[in-house]
Parts: C-alpha cells; structure tokens; sequence
C-alpha cells in the first residue's frame, strides 16, 4: 500500500507541476508508460467507435526508436507513433514565471492565450503532421499510425469536431492513418473523443 501510495504522489506532483493540459504529465523517464496509455485510450476508441478490435499493445523494446508502439489487427502487427498537442508556450511561461516565485496556474493571465480557434488548430494540426512526416520520410521510414493526443483545458471536442469538418490534412509518406484522440470529455462519448483528420488503413 506504501508503494503505491508514494507513486500516486509521485504521478500528482507531476500533474501539479505542469500547471497546463496536465492530465497526462508523466516524468521523462515514464515516457514508454504514458506511450502505451495513450495507444489504449486510442485502441479502446477505436473498438468503441469503429468497432475495430486492436490489441496486444506493447513498447518498442528500443524506448528511444520509432514507432513509440506495437499492436496487432485482424492479424496484422500496426506501428504506432504518438505525440502530443500542447500549448508549448503556456508551458514555457508557467516554467518562467514559477522560477522568479510567481504562480501562473490556473491564472487569468493565461486565459486568453488557452483558448482555440479553428484556425489555430488547423495549424497546429499541420505542424505536427509535417513535422513528424518530415523526419520520418527523410530517412525513409513509414509506420502505419500516428495517434496525436491532447489534454489542452480549453480544447473541446466540438470545437475539433466543427473543424475537422472543414479541413483537408495532407499527411505525406511517413504513415498511413492519422487520429486526433482527446482527454475523455463527460456528456460527449463513452470513451475519450476521436477524430481521423486523415486515414487510409
């Protein structure tokens, strides 16, 4: 009981510590952990939503090579690479402000900058798909999905919903499908929102 008390507290101050879309702030070191839990949260969506039954989700044994995940579907091993959609601007403030003893948390000082738009996540979006595209395809990789995750406070599931709507992704040659999963959000789903801004399997 001791131990898993002191490593409650240990996922707790994580969380405290981030001060931003901190639900799934995990210490570095636990990356693999927090990879694993998104590609259920995402495996679990999909069976839900999609009826599409992917299982046996495991770590690449080489933490630190991609794709992040394995699991197997009608047969077939899936690569799965995750990644996170956070405001990294916010999180960069809260970090300056609390190393001169100031506190932004939950402040009205980051209100304004915490809320999205569609153009904003569009961009956003994008960026995460070319970025990851263009590391992949230049070395000649290709996986079979990338599963973006996001915690953001203010980021609502019909706010992702009204804009992938009305959006065209192109994803290039690093992979095959890509989703948008979102924290778990009461009242929308009974699993944590997802979205497919661009799929092919």
């Amino acid at each position: 009981m001791s131990e898993f008390r002191d490593e409650l507290d240990r996922i707790v101050d994580q969380i405290n510590a981030r001060g931003h879309a901190s639900i799934l702030a995990r210490d570095p070191a636990d990356h693999q952990i927090m990879e694993r839990i998104i590609a259920n949260y995402w495996a679990d969506a999909m069976r839900t939503a999609l009826g599409a039954n992917i299982t046996s989700i495991r770590s690449n044994p080489k933490p630190y090579d991609a794709p992040d995940c394995f699991a197997m579907y009608n047969g077939k091993e899936l690569s799965i690479e995750v990644t996170e959609l956070v405001d990294s601007n916010i999180l960069a403030k809260i970090d300056k402000a609390r190393k001169v003893g100031r506190n932004l948390t939950s402040s009205r000082e980051l209100f304004d900058d915490a809320q999205w738009t569609a153009e904003r996540l569009r961009n956003e979006i994008e960026a995460r798909l070319n970025k990851k595209n263009a590391r992949y395809s230049s070395k000649g990789e290709s996986f079979d999905v990338l599963v973006i995750y996001t915690a953001e406070n203010w980021l609502s599931p019909k706010i992702i919903e009204t804009t992938l709507a009305k959006s065209h992704f192109a994803i290039g040659d690093a992979f095959k499908s890509a989703y948008l999963l979102s924290e778990y959000y009461p009242g929308y789903a009974e699993h944590w929102p997802l979205f497919t801004p661009y799929v092919t399997i």
